[in-house]
């Protein structure tokens, strides 16, 4: 709903609203369903960093492939690469459905992606990229994820080098 009315112009109180409602959801799907607004929403959704930051310090709710989606929107509300970068590094070794994101974001903060640069290299020398021998059944539609990884993490490699 709250990408919905972020989309038509809403007000957006109410959308930071159902937001933070999404964000405090007892399920996965509802708080990444909203993280993933947020992030589409970028600085718009300021108000919402004490709880993003909240969500990070609770594991149980953060973990997995959450974790992607949670750093990803912090980096774009928030734009703090001292906040956005060790967030990335851990959530890309905490799911590997993070690392399409994670490569991301690092592209578009290029001058504080030097730490990411050995775990892309290793990643792109994988001949079995994002996990493409422990999926399960999703397999075929991980093609975009991971020409979306290559992408980026040539660009990231190109711009810091070694």
């Amino acid at each position: 709903m709250a990408a919905a009315l972020w989309s038509a112009g809403g007000e957006q109180d109410l959308v930071l609203s159902v937001l933070s409602e999404g964000l405090a959801g007892e399920r996965r799907f509802q708080r990444y369903d909203a993280l993933r607004t947020i992030a589409r929403t970028g600085t718009g959704a300021a108000g919402l960093l004490p709880a993003l930051r909240g969500l990070r310090q609770s594991p149980e709710k953060s973990g997995g492939w959450v974790a992607g989606t949670l750093t990803v929107a912090l980096w774009q509300v928030g734009r703090d690469p001292d906040e956005s970068v060790p967030a990335l590094l851990h959530a890309w070794s905490e799911h590997w459905d993070n690392r399409p994101g994670a490569a991301e974001a690092w592209a578009r903060t290029v001058s504080a992606a030097a730490p990411a640069v050995p775990l892309l290299r290793q990643e792109l020398a994988s001949v079995r990229r994002h996990d493409n021998t422990r999926g399960r059944g999703r397999n075929r539609y991980r093609c975009a994820d991971d020409e979306r990884l290559l992408r980026h993490g040539r660009a990231v490699i190109a711009a810091v080098g070694s």
